[in-house]
């Protein structure tokens, strides 16, 4: 729908509205609603659809679960509190490393979503033990990539991943060494 409609959150709403008395049964329906809220970061309405979306099938639903795990991440990045951003961080972690642990060999989407977003999140709360949980992201990156060198998404997130650890690894050195080192990290994204 965003491919026919954009960025249109009332357009797309209505129709998803409109078709909910035909397809409310269908966990396929809740899926694709609950996806396009978590796009327009509309949290709460999000996971209430996943979850409906699961309650009608749990049993290989396995996007649901998968878009779940993006939420919990995307959400932390959008937290105050970082105590609470870290527990939907962890949450969405826990999903997705299941997705891997369930379906890495099948497709990439676990791969790719828990880099992708986790390193959205590390750049909105950097830990103390910043670099090492970039050298986690990195490794975990280089394996899907090597699993799926031909998604773009994989490929992307690999590169990300790489980009980030080398950035803070080189500074890490730099500190240690006694030479000057940076006093704010910057992992924004680069303009590609």
């Amino acid at each position: 729908m965003q491919q026919l409609f954009g960025d249109n959150y009332d357009v797309i709403e209505g129709i998803y509205d409109e078709l909910r008395s035909y397809y409310g049964g269908d966990y396929l329906f809740w899926l694709q609603y609950g996806r396009a809220e978590v796009y327009f970061d509309n949290f709460s309405t999000a996971q209430n659809y996943l979850n409906h979306s699961l309650n009608i099938r749990d049993h290989g639903n396995f996007q649901a679960k998968h878009n779940m795990g993006v939420l919990f991440l995307k959400r932390a990045r959008f937290q105050d509190n970082a105590a609470l951003a870290a527990a939907d961080a962890t949450h969405g972690e826990e999903i997705l490393r299941e997705q891997i642990r369930e379906r890495g060999g099948e497709d990439s989407y676990g791969y790719s979503a828990l880099v992708y977003h986790k390193l959205r999140y590390l750049r909105r709360f950097p830990p103390s033990n910043l670099n090492e949980q970039l050298e986690e992201l990195k490794d975990l990156a280089q394996i899907g990539f090597v699993k799926f060198p031909f998604s773009e998404a994989m490929k992307d997130a690999n590169q990300d991943a790489t980009r980030a650890y080398l950035m803070t690894s080189v500074l890490v050195r730099r500190s240690a060494s006694g030479s000057p080192a940076q006093s704010d990290l910057d992992l924004t994204e680069s303009e590609e």
